[in-house]
Order: C-alpha cells, then structure tokens, then sequence
C-alpha cells in the first residue's frame, strides 16, 4: 500500500510541478485493483498555515497547533468503505464541518452533507447509504481513528 502511495503522490507533484498545464482541480484519491475489485486509500492531511515555532523539554506532551481559517490552516480527511465489495470514499473537511461522499454505484454525483463533524458525518453515511467509512479524523487538538 504505501508503495502505491509513494507512485501516485509523486506523479501527482511531477504533474503539478511542470507548469505544463493551466491549472489543475479537484482532489487526489488513490485508488487501486485487488482481488476483491477496486479498493481507495485513506489518507489525513493537515496544514496549519502559518510557521509555528514551539519548544518541548523532556518527556513533555505538547498537542500540535493546528491553527484555523485565520491562519490559512486547513484540513481533510479521506475515509474509506470498510466493505472491499462497495468501494466509497469520503472526504470530511474539519474546519468547514462538512463532508462529500464519492459512491460511484450509487451516482457519480459528488454527495455533499453540511453542518457535520468527522463523526456525525461517518453517522450519516452509515445510516443513508449502508457504508462504514474508517479513516484517520481530526478530533479537536488530536487525531482518532474512526
């Protein structure tokens, strides 16, 4: 998996880094075959926006800052469909607390659900559309797995 990962990333970067095309959108989801069909990866990134100095002594437990809209932070989540035969993805965007869900089978519709934290938004794909998504979230000053 993660040498997948390492392949698509870095010809995602060659590809932004050419200058060769206008511009480029949307969102980079890695997706691959395995015996059981088509299978996404999940993946949680963080970018606090601004440079953040801090100092640690010992054995000490600092929580990262992981700033906020104010700072150009931003964030996002992919969770994935914990069943290999309905693959989904979903995207949770915590400082916008709202999600989108990529269910290809279902419509290739992007699904957006607004007004909802990583959890309530895992909540309301299991209850709307029968799909368990796990992932990596941001849950206030920490990250949980889901």
């Amino acid at each position: 998996m993660k040498h997948i990962l390492d392949i698509h990333s870095k010809a995602f970067e060659e590809v932004v880094s050419s200058r060769s095309i206008e511009s480029i959108g949307g969102f980079h989801i890695t997706v691959h075959t395995t015996q059981r069909g088509l299978e996404y990866l999940m993946k949680m990134s963080i970018f606090i926006g601004q440079p953040t100095s801090m100092t640690i002594h010992g054995n000490q437990s600092i929580p990262l800052p992981f700033g906020d809209a104010k700072t150009g932070a931003y964030s996002y989540s992919y969770l994935i469909s914990n069943n290999p035969f309905q693959p989904a993805i979903g995207i949770h965007f915590p400082m916008g607390n709202f999600g989108t869900l990529y269910y290809p089978r279902l419509t290739r519709q992007i699904l957006i659900l607004k007004d909802v934290d990583p959890f309530q938004f895992a909540k309301r794909v299991k209850e709307d559309f029968k799909i368990d998504l796990t992932g990596m979230v941001k849950n206030g000053d920490h990250m949980t797995m889901i």
